[in-house]
């Protein structure tokens, strides 16, 4: 064998190492390897297997299983001379030796060539090789050609471990992911959205609908009503729900980081700045849902048409196109027909948005889901402070029963999570409620919301006993609350003509309207302006 063939094989060796994932088809290669070129005429690979403590064959060549088992007792003898020797044992001519062994001598094996397969430097195995029809004489450079061999199988084992390894630690990743999977899906799913009113029936209808394609959605509603919950039930149950969910809140960043937030950014726009997709290519394949649009500013709005119209965008500081296909889910808490008369919010954006619009009621519209929510929300709180079962008073159901909830689910989780907090029993009273809701009455919808302390007055006992800060914006939200209701009813809902009546600028009543989680909307008469 000369230099060009060793290098070739070794080349082909290593090749095979580097692209043959299954050890049995590696090993099999290199046994037709050795039997080539160093002329032997049978080749067996030995690996140890730790359950049993021994070496096993693995791979094997020139001989029939017949025969495997004196092979076996041939070259057990040979095996263990080259690893005690921890070197490549060649026997050329069996017949030299003073003492044959039995085996070799009724077998008429010729000549003998083990080599140990080192793994770190400790044996993991030994390839051994035969010639029974002549000797076998190998130069120095056949031996260090045949232990190159078995370093090649050593790395060889190591890689099918290690190979092995990953195989199983990614198919119990894929299993727990998909186990995650159903369980996030089955946590958002429609059936585990609460409400049996109506109202919210409507809108569980209205989901039902959105289970294929990309049609956009406009969520509409005050806050704190759901309105995302409702966006992740929307997608989990839609042929989307394999794909990202991306969540961004609009009025959370001023305009320069939504912008970059919605579609990215190129490396070098500014110092510092590296390139990184935005929340449209996260969502890719999904759905994105937007919160608050209505805080979008004018620049930015025309940026999501486009991307709404064409399916393209291009980073901020880019110049490539890139294709997108999300499904956008859109909400707001503000009244956007509002904002388009006043100049505010684009028209042709609406319309983008409003493909499929979904109002979603607010707590006092539907206060027969009260009940059911709270004792979800205590049973949830409870379990996560250790409260064990608390059960709901019937004077607290009254309590929430009767409460205007500005802060709709919200609000009324707060309320729950903190009575679950302050209970030191069984049952959540109505005590524990009082300091949460305050002194807010709710009154019928045909007329404006008055709020009061018990008895009618304006500050009373249940405020004073609040912190001094509490009481003190919660008496103030009431003022703002009971002012600004009186001011738009007497205005018929005209957000311009309260504005004139009681010095205040249009955009603070807006501005009040909202931290109330107030509808402008319903002061208004049929068919009246309120601009």
């Amino acid at each position: 064998m000369n230099e060009r063939d060793r290098f070739e094989a070794l080349a082909e060796i290593c090749e095979a190492v580097g692209v043959l994932q299954d050890l049995d088809s590696l090993l099999a290669k290199t046994l037709d390897l050795v039997v080539r070129h160093l002329g032997v005429e049978r080749a067996i690979v030995f690996l140890w297997d730790p359950e049993k403590q021994e070496l096993r064959p693995r791979a094997v060549r020139g001989i029939e299983e017949t025969a495997l088992a004196d092979a076996r007792e041939v070259s057990r003898t040979a095996l263990e001379r080259a690893l005690s020797g921890g070197g490549v044992l060649h026997i050329p001519d069996s017949g030299e030796l003073a003492d044959p062994s039995r085996s070799v001598m009724e077998l008429g094996i010729r000549s003998i060539l083990a080599a140990p397969i080192l793994l770190r430097g400790e044996p993991v195995g030994a390839v051994y090789a035969d010639t029974r029809a002549s000797v076998l004489s190998l130069a120095s450079e056949d031996l260090s050609f045949a232990a190159a061999f078995a370093n090649q199988i050593g790395v060889a084992v190591e890689n099918a471990n290690l190979y092995g390894r990953l195989k199983n630690e990614t198919a119990t990743a894929r299993r727990a992911y998909a186990t995650i999977e159903r369980e996030i899906r089955d946590r958002f799913s429609v059936r585990h959205v609460i409400g049996q009113s109506q109202a919210f029936q409507k809108v569980l209808e209205l989901v039902d609908r959105l289970k294929t394609g990309r049609t956009t959605v406009l969520l509409l509603g005050e806050s704190g009503t759901g309105k995302e919950l409702i966006a992740r039930a929307i997608h989990f149950q839609s042929d989307r729900a394999a794909k990202p969910f991306v969540a961004l809140n609009c009025a959370a960043l001023p305009e320069s980081l939504l912008e970059s937030e919605l579609f990215g950014i190129e490396e070098g726009v500014a110092t510092g700045v590296k390139a990184r997709a935005g929340r449209f290519e996260d969502a890719d394949g999904g759905t994105l849902f937007l919160d608050e649009v209505g805080d979008m500013t004018p620049p930015v709005q025309a940026k999501v048409l486009r991307v709404l119209q064409e399916r393209t965008l291009e980073r901020v500081g880019g110049k490539k196109t890139i294709q997108v296909d999300v499904r956008v889910i859109a909400a707001t808490s503000r009244d956007v027909e509002e904002m388009i008369r006043e100049g505010e919010f684009r028209e042709d954006l609406y319309y983008r948005l409003a493909v499929f619009p979904i109002r979603l009621p607010p707590l006092r519209e539907r206060r027969e889901d009260i009940p059911v929510l709270a004792r979800r929300f205590a049973a949830r709180f409870a379990a996560e402070h250790g409260k064990g079962t608390l059960a709901l008073a019937d004077s607290a159901v009254d309590a929430l029963l009767v409460h205007d909830w500005p802060g709709n689910v919200r609000e009324l989780e707060n309320v729950i999570e903190r009575a679950v907090l302050l209970a030191r029993g069984p049952v959540l009273t109505r005590d524990l409620l009082a300091g949460a809701l305050g002194g807010a009455t709710a009154a019928p919808r045909d007329g404006p919301r008055v709020a009061t302390a018990p008895g009618n007055e304006p500050f009373g006992e249940e405020l004073l006993a609040l912190a001094y800060e509490e009481a003190r914006n919660r008496a103030l939200d009431l003022f703002d609350g009971a002012y600004l209701e009186r001011a738009l009813a007497a205005a018929g809902g005209n957000v311009t003509q309260a504005a004139l009546a009681t010095g205040l600028r249009r955009q603070r009543i807006h501005e009040i309207a909202k931290r109330l989680c107030m509808d402008v909307s319903r002061f208004r008469e049929s068919g009246e302006d309120a601009t």
